[in-house]
């Protein structure tokens, strides 16, 4: 009889004699069709455990794993242990080190709204829609040399140092309204894709030595900066562009060392005209302050182009089309002397077909000048057309008395002509003075 009530309680009590002493390997196996294969359902949610929980490795778990709600005084534990179907271990308190090593999950895994009272480790795991949001991490971080599809990190509190080194993030990575107390460490770390940062906290160091950056950055809403952050070692040439887009909209920009050789100005919707163009006024006093000459030419043609569109809304993509082949926004001058001989020459071709056509004397232009310079000796038309359109191009005051306005068209034309090489020559000569 007492054989039989022993059976009765071991079989009513089993779930939770394996998780509140030492669920490694062989006392999973127990539970098992299979050695080291659990592959029923196994939920154990609300309880307190006093003793070790975890597995010693080599555990493969066919469907979903549930310990949730629950309290864990002692270690908590999972090595080499493969969730085929995701685990959900969250609103749970370990009082003890929680880690996790080695661990495989290709469904969604989740230690939402947890609190770690102690040392968080999470070691060379790959992990499937991550979720560590609104977690309570009292203790140092370790979130190491692990791979991480689509991780949530957002609204949580890291108290301590919180350790990201060699930790590869691919999808969505969201640390949004997350607090990080103390020093934050990315080294070596691999963004793919998009990365959060909106309106987080950093009130200690944040290092991103040797990491590789994702194609978006969302670095906004980010005011309470204690210690200046340096992206001067980030790498961004596994981005599609070459580069890193990043919004920067209500953060404060001194307080970040960013060359904008590597990255690209996005913003918010919401974002007006004047706040956007503070956000490149203030970027470039931080590419003048460090000496980024190369961030700062790209950022200030940029910022060039940008006011020419907003500032002449029904000609800016003209202007800022004349703007960039003119002169590159003012950085590459020499262009002006090549463009002023080429539509000199443009205009001397014109115009040799016009006095080929003996329509320039006749119709428009009537010179005593250039009658009498070129009446001397017989010139061919294209010397001619040199002289005429040299005249009228490089001419600093232009006689309208000398117009028979027989064809407006070309009255116009002249006009044109004038005009068109007063901009060059106001050009060069500002360009000689300053040399």
């Amino acid at each position: 009889m007492r054989l039989i009530h022993r059976t009765i309680l071991i079989i009513l009590l089993f779930p939770l004699i394996v998780l509140s002493q030492n669920v490694n390997a062989d006392l999973i196996q127990s539970k098992l069709k299979f050695k080291n294969q659990i592959d029923t359902i196994l939920s154990i949610d609300g309880k307190t455990f006093n003793k070790y929980v975890g597995t010693s490795g080599n555990v493969i778990v066919e469907e979903n794993f549930s310990l949730k709600n629950s309290i864990f005084r002692d270690r908590f534990k999972f090595r080499r242990t493969k969730f085929k179907k995701g685990f959900d271990f969250s609103d749970n308190v370990y009082n003890d080190k929680f880690y996790m090593a080695t661990v495989k999950s290709y469904h969604p895994c989740s230690l939402h709204l947890s609190t770690f009272d102690t040392i968080m480790t999470l070691d060379s795991s790959v992990l499937i829609d991550f979720n560590l949001s609104n977690s309570y991490h009292k203790g140092l971080s370790y979130i190491r040399q692990d791979s991480i599809y689509n991780g949530n990190f957002e609204h949580s509190i890291f108290y301590k140092d919180v350790d990201f080194t060699l930790t590869k993030f691919s999808g969505i990575t969201n640390f949004q309204n997350t607090e990080f107390k103390e020093k934050v460490i990315f080294l070596n770390n691999s963004f793919y894709d998009k990365i959060i940062f909106t309106n987080s906290s950093f009130n200690n160091e944040l290092l991103l030595d040797d990491c590789s950056l994702p194609d978006s950055l969302f670095f906004d809403g980010i005011k309470n900066i204690k210690t200046p952050i340096d992206f001067s070692y980030v790498n961004t040439e596994k981005t599609k562009n070459g580069y890193c887009n990043v919004i920067l909209s209500g953060t404060d920009i001194s307080k970040l060392k960013l060359s904008y050789s590597q990255f690209r100005l996005f913003f918010n919707e919401t974002d007006r005209i004047e706040t956007k163009k503070i956000i490149y006024e203030r970027l470039l006093a931080v590419q003048k302050d460090n000496g980024f000459v190369e961030g700062y030419k790209i950022l200030d043609k940029e910022y060039k182009s940008y006011k020419n569109n907003t500032d002449h809304p029904t000609f800016g993509k003209f202007y800022d089309f004349l703007d960039s082949f003119w002169w590159d926004y003012g950085y590459d001058k020499n262009r002006i002397f090549i463009w002023s001989f080429l539509l000199y020459l443009i205009f001397v071709l014109i115009n040799t077909w016009l006095l080929y056509r003996k329509i320039l004397f006749e119709k428009v232009l009537d010179s005593k000048k250039l009658h009498k310079l070129l009446s001397k000796k017989s010139y061919p038309t294209i010397v001619i057309s040199l002289f005429v359109t040299g005249y009228l191009f490089f001419g600093l005051k232009f006689e309208v008395e000398n117009l028979k306005y027989k064809n407006l068209t070309l009255t116009f034309y002249l006009f044109f002509i004038y005009i068109t090489g007063l901009i060059c020559i106001a050009y060069m000569a500002n360009l000689i003075i300053k040399l």
